[in-house]
């Protein structure tokens, strides 16, 4: 298992016998047909044997994937499945609407509440992700962050530490998140809202894998709810909210407060004279 430039790099040291190989895999295949990865992916191919099995797997279908026979020379036999065979069909996708600057705090209440505290979190870029950790730790809210640049070494430590329920946050980008793979893992969030469908969709397979539960949430503004209704596509949205510690859809947690406040009393008209009605005016 490894990146097309990896494996690559192990044929050239004689590690791995590409010519032997019968069957290749390729995971996330949209975005290993993409320009950042094409090159790699079809100097891969081109080193297998001639009589060998291309499989292709991908949460979306784009361009790159109907063209795929133009960039690795294979004519492919799609496979779709529905909505209701999906292995994410018991996912719930939902959102909390609030102010931009109010985000940092719903996930600071969502580290301590009782039932959504284990979460995968999306920030669009390292420098806004690598900020959002530090605010988060000044709140004794320990975190950690995936970055495409870290070490293997490094980035096996903060899964590690997410994984044992040790951080209750584990921050990501969209490319650092490639390949990853976590079992059980309960809730994604969009700190930052999804650019796309195909990003939304990435980001929300992390859970309810297998057909497990799981949750998809997206912190947005009222601004931002019209272009999640966008990209979250045929997955109907439920608003939650954060009440009495605990994550509740809206509608099972909306009721009255009580208050010990007493009613506010009218107060009566004066009469043509100036006088209020039931007080004589002294002399």
């Amino acid at each position: 298992v490894g990146t097309p430039g990896r494996l690559l790099e192990l044929s050239k040291l004689r590690k791995l016998k590409l010519h032997q190989v019968e069957m290749l895999v390729l995971d996330e295949a949209d975005y290993l047909l993409d320009l950042e990865q094409l090159n790699n992916t079809r100097e891969l191919v081109k080193k297998l044997p001639s009589e060998r099995q291309v499989l292709c797997f991908s949460a979306t279908k784009n361009k790159n994937l109907e063209e795929v026979n133009k960039w690795i020379n294979m004519q492919p036999t799609f496979v779709e499945v529905s909505e209701g065979n999906s292995a994410h069909s018991n996912v719930t996708h939902g959102y909390i609407e609030c102010p931009t600057r109010k985000r940092d705090e719903v996930l600071r209440k969502l580290a301590f509440s009782e039932n959504a505290n284990q979460a995968l979190v999306f920030v669009n870029s390292i420098a806004n992700a690598a900020l959002l950790g530090e605010k988060l730790a000044y709140h004794q809210v320990p975190v950690a962050l995936l970055s495409s640049d870290a070490h293997q070494t490094e980035r096996k430590k903060a899964i590690d530490l997410f994984k044992k329920g040790q951080i209750p946050f584990l921050l990501s980008t969209d490319v650092a998140q490639r390949g990853l793979d976590i079992e059980d893992l309960p809730i994604v969030i969009h700190y930052d809202i999804a650019d796309s469908t195909e990003q939304y969709t990435h980001r929300s397979g992390r859970t309810g894998r297998m057909g497990k539960e799981g949750l998809v949430l997206s912190l947005v503004n009222d601004r931002e709810l019209r272009d999640l209704k966008k990209v979250a596509g045929k997955h109907k949205l439920v608003q939650f909210e954060l009440y009495a510690g605990q994550l509740k859809p809206i509608t099972q947690s909306k009721r009255k407060e009580p208050t010990d406040k007493k009613p506010i009393q009218k107060r009566k008209k004066g009469n043509k004279n100036g006088n209020h009605r039931g007080f004589k005016k002294s002399n």
